[in-house]
């Protein structure tokens, strides 16, 4: 392949992440091609991306570079995402991906969490009164966002969640601001004040 081809299947790949991920299994030659990979990465990162390839996960993800994006320019980027997404999000990154990150278990082992354990573990933290526990509705309707969002995916067949790519682009500045903007949610200092969901 010439640099001429390089350049062009290059621009072709970045084009494909626009929407922030694509299934490795559909750009082999990224696999296999370390100067097209690194012309890649060095695209990305001229106009403020990282490409993300880490090892458990599915997909070539990219995030803005950490030192571009603060906790505001996420909550502009993702203005329906309400306190009560963010507490969950932070949940289940550490059900999710926290364990293969740290080696709790192995990179390719597949980790999910079912929707009547997330009901059963979190209903009276995401509830609008601490005796009344939130509806089972309420609860899919907070998963069903981060479903669209990119956060979760779901598999319909066993009514579980899987971390879904966007949990990946969440970097450690970021999940550190998640966890202070989620403590009024998780330690329930006032309730839940999601009134739009």
């Amino acid at each position: 392949m010439t640099i001429i081809d390089i350049e062009d299947e290059a621009k072709a790949i970045c084009t494909r992440l626009y929407y922030g991920w694509v299934d490795k299994q559909e750009l082999p030659s990224l696999a296999n091609d370390s100067l097209l990979y690194r012309t890649v990465q060095d695209k990305l990162a001229w106009i403020g991306f990282d490409l993300i390839d880490r090892p458990e996960c599915p997909w070539y993800v990219i995030r803005v570079k950490q030192e571009y994006d603060s906790f505001t320019q996420f909550r502009k980027r993702n203005q329906s995402l309400k306190g009560s997404h963010l507490a969950l999000i932070l949940i289940l990154y550490a059900k999710l991906l926290l364990p293969k990150r740290v080696g709790q278990v192995n990179i390719s082992q597949t980790l999910d969490i079912s929707f009547e354990e997330i009901y059963e573990k979190f209903r009276y933290k995401f509830a609008r009164s601490l005796k009344i526990p939130t509806s089972k509705q309420r609860m899919e309707n907070i998963l069903s966002l981060l479903v669209n969002q990119g956060y979760l995916i779901k598999k319909r067949a066993e009514n579980v969640y899987l971390a879904g790519p966007s949990m990946f682009m969440l970097h450690d500045d970021l999940l550190s601001d998640l966890a202070k903007a989620s403590l009024e949610t998780l330690f329930g200092f006032n309730g839940n004040n999601d009134k739009t969901i």
